[in-house]
């Protein structure tokens, strides 16, 4: 048995996921377990569907364990992201490699870069770049080219499943993981492969033509929860349920949200007093030294309650979302190595983290207040493990 692990959110699955999914396979590696995001993403928004119809579309698809990466550590930097949820995959003491996509597809030119990163010149050569008024990733871009002499390597450094790819090499090392890191090139065919930003604007929109893109599973399910009212899911459209709630905060309060430095909570204080809109909001409070993501974080932070405390508190378990064919062969062997203990269910989770795990509740009641139909409160206590071996390739 080879166990490879991934870090995904599956907003939605489409057909580059199955694509990474057959590659691992290919491979030689004979299981895989994903560390997916629960209700709400690291982008700084609400998932599109809910983690239920999103892990069962991952174990349609031939995920055979899914592992739910706590929502304090989603809504953190691309740092804090990749950190915990290679520290879960770590901490299940069982996992042989961790697979992830880049736009380089060079393991080594990621390494190269990551090496560039924790040079003890970079630090000075940032600060220097951010003090000529240019953006943050452009600056870390410049760092890093001038520490290698490598000019043509500042798009590289730019390329978002680049950053999370770097991201996961850092954190491997940190750790001091044994855990083989593996890329695989991400493919660029707008003809058979849309991005998932894509794919969810065509479901705002209604348009149909999403279908051509994703398995026909994962379409089954997205159709179905569309049916029952449970999606789509648009932080950035739910004005009246979220607007209320940034009004009310203090300018303390938004100073001790996740990420506030360098005056932003005064900026973000502002735009919450003078926009109408959620986008207004997030768009008002954008300058060229905080990014567009950076907003979004903070003010989704701001809507669930997740302040710089919460957001610092260590998980305490690692929960399991869901099964597939081979999950038990994971399962068996993990509980033998854990580092954590694992569990599936509320009255597991109580054993060792009620609090942790109330918030997460309280996360997913404020997400159903999102979705297309309100749903009642208590639903993350009732959440069930879901299991699945229908495998669609």
């Amino acid at each position: 048995m080879k166990i490879c692990a991934i870090v995904a959110e599956f907003n939605i699955f489409h057909r580059g996921h199955a694509y990474l999914l057959n590659q691992i396979r290919l491979k030689g590696y004979s299981h895989i377990v994903a560390i997916m995001s629960g209700n709400f993403v690291q982008r700084g928004d609400a998932a599109i569907i809910s983690k239920q119809a999103r892990v069962k579309a991952a174990l349609r698809n031939g995920v055979d364990l899914v592992i739910e990466l706590p929502t304090t550590k989603v809504l953190a930097t691309a740092e804090k992201y990749a950190f915990y949820a290679v520290k879960l995959i770590n901490c299940l003491g069982c996992v042989d490699a961790i697979a992830f996509g880049s736009e380089s597809g060079s393991l080594e030119k990621l390494k190269t870069i990551k090496k560039a990163l924790k040079a003890a010149s970079f630090g000075e050569i940032l600060k220097e770049n951010l003090k000529n008024g240019i953006t943050f990733s452009v600056a870390r871009s410049k760092a890093v080219s001038k520490i290698l002499n490598l000019p043509e390597i500042e798009k590289d450094i730019k390329m978002p499943n680049n950053i999370l790819a770097i991201e996961y090499l850092k954190a491997l090392e940190t750790l001091n993981s044994n855990i083989l890191p593996v890329t695989i090139k991400r493919l660029e065919n707008p003809e058979k492969y849309l991005s998932a930003s894509q794919l969810r604007e065509l479901i705002f929109k209604n348009d149909k033509s999403y279908k051509n893109y994703v398995p026909q599973s994962s379409w089954n399910i997205i159709e179905e929860e569309i049916k029952f009212k449970r999606a789509p899911v648009n932080f950035f459209s739910s004005d009246r349920a979220v607007i209320p709630k940034l009004r009310s905060l203090s300018l303390e309060e938004i100073s001790k949200l996740p990420d506030i430095s360098e005056g932003i909570e005064n900026r973000i204080y502002k735009s919450i007093k003078n926009a109408c809109t959620v986008r207004e909001i997030i768009f008002k409070a954008k300058t060229k030294r905080y990014s567009l993501s950076r907003i979004r974080r903070i003010i989704l932070c701001a809507f669930l309650g997740i302040n710089s405390e919460i957001a610092a508190m260590p998980p305490k378990y690692i929960r399991i979302l869901g099964i597939g064919e081979k999950g038990l062969d994971i399962l068996k062997k993990a509980k033998l190595s854990t580092q954590l203990p694992i569990v599936s269910k509320y009255s597991d989770a109580l054993k060792f983290s009620k609090p942790l795990f109330d918030l997460e509740s309280q996360y997913t009641d404020l997400y159903h207040s999102l979705t297309p139909k309100i749903f009642p409160c208590g639903l993350e206590k009732q959440f069930k493990l879901i299991k699945d071996d229908i495998i669609d390739l």
